[in-house]
């Protein structure tokens, strides 16, 4: 079973790069976010050591 719907797979190549660019399409979009959440926390930390005037060594963490 598993056999005949990889080659039915293969031997549809249109539809094959379909599923394979709907993977990968999920997985940007998942990097994308993360990136993004990342950065947020990054400014959100930033903005909070400048409110306490530590500047960039309490950023760092050496506050």
């Amino acid at each position: 079973m598993a056999t005949s719907r990889w080659h039915s797979a293969m031997d549809n190549p249109i539809n094959w790069s379909l599923r394979v660019g709907r993977v990968f399409d999920i997985d940007i979009r998942l990097h994308l976010l993360f990136l993004i959440w990342g950065v947020l926390q990054i400014l959100e930390d930033m903005s909070a050591a400048s409110r306490a005037g530590a500047g960039w060594a309490g950023v760092i963490g050496w506050g």
